[in-house]
């Protein structure tokens, strides 16, 4: 029940968000813009994603590498890419429960645990989030006038409405808060001699040891290479596109890093279909600032193309593992 309301949320509000992006448009203007859209450029954004998916799949192998129950068999880097694009896939529908879902597939293609390779998972996660930091950090940095303009405009101006507004709201928004942990330091005392918590910890533990695969990796580098091609690769599924429309085309790598993080931030919300709302929100707003200062309805075209098209091709090729994982499950019983 708490995870169909939690999707229900999020789905609300990534249709909230498309809503205001799309607010006030002219959807004659942006079909004549979608018309200007030369799309032949996305076949080298389709290169580059299929390259970078090939080395997020080899970068979860060497994780996955040190924790296979038969050594003498290497994990299939194939098998992994297949359960990762059906991660995807499932992401599209649920998010989150992609993440579970090529757990599952790679536990029966590898032989690997599964908490062990839930663990690998997080420390990816862990592994991004830290690099999406760094680029954030770096963008607020060497960008700040652009970073700090999003800010004044789009977070520290209505957040300071609102806390105006609400405030009584927000102070006893403070005192539940203060009780929720006053109740979960009880139950944790209650719970912690309780047979099926122990179990709960035990799955902990081996999360835990799945995270520690990072220390026993046998090629560090390559997960370090791996892992700039990888985001390397995020820049140009964006940057290519904006070769694509005359709007867009001077935007440069400036502009490329700029979305690179927004739309990072968007895509990381667990909203069905990919941040579906939260990206295109967000990176029209943010072409919108100086120095880009793009119009609203190509901003917004060109959102709707990145994010259709990574969409699509997450549900083509998602759609082909889901069959592949299907019928490997079936020759291995």
């Amino acid at each position: 029940m708490k995870k169909t309301l939690f999707n229900i949320f999020f789905l609300v509000l990534g249709v909230a968000l498309l809503w205001l992006a799309f607010k006030g448009q002219n959807f004659t203007l942006i079909a004549q813009e979608l018309r200007k859209v030369n799309y032949s450029w996305g076949i080298p954004v389709l290169g580059v994603s299929l390259l970078g998916h090939a080395s997020r799949a080899m970068r979860w192998k060497l994780l996955l590498d040190p924790l296979k129950i038969d050594q003498n068999k290497p994990v299939s880097v194939v098998n992994v890419w297949w359960a990762l694009m059906f991660g995807y896939f499932v992401n599209l529908g649920v998010p989150r429960l992609g993440e579970v879902s090529r757990c599952v597939a790679v536990r029966r293609s590898e032989n690997v645990g599964f908490e062990a390779t839930v663990g690998t998972v997080v420390a990816e996660r862990a592994i991004d989030v830290f690099c999406l930091f760094l680029l954030v950090v770096f963008t607020f940095f060497f960008q700040f006038d652009i970073a700090a303009d999003f800010l004044r405009q789009y977070i520290f101006a209505p957040f300071g409405q609102l806390l105006r507004q609400k405030q009584n709201a927000l102070y006893l928004l403070a005192v539940v808060g203060v009780g929720f942990l006053l109740l979960l330091g009880l139950l944790w005392r209650v719970l912690i001699k309780r047979h099926w918590f122990l179990k709960i910890r035990k799955f902990i533990v081996e999360v835990l040891k799945g995270l520690m695969s990072i220390r026993n990796m046998r090629h560090p580098w390559s997960f370090l290479g791996h892992t700039l091609f990888i985001w390397f690769c995020y820049f140009l599924m964006t940057y290519c596109w904006f070769f694509s429309m005359p709007a867009t085309q001077s935007l440069g790598i400036q502009g490329g890093l700029f979305l690179l993080v927004l739309g990072s931030i968007g895509k990381s919300v667990p909203i069905q279909g990919g941040g579906m709302g939260a990206y295109h929100f967000l990176v029209t707003k943010g072409l919108s600032l100086s120095p880009f200062l793009i119009a609203a309805t190509p901003a917004l075209t060109l959102a709707t193309v990145i994010h259709l098209t990574q969409m699509l091709f997450s549900l083509l090729v998602g759609a082909i593992a889901a069959v592949v994982v299907l019928y490997q499950n079936r020759w291995q019983r």
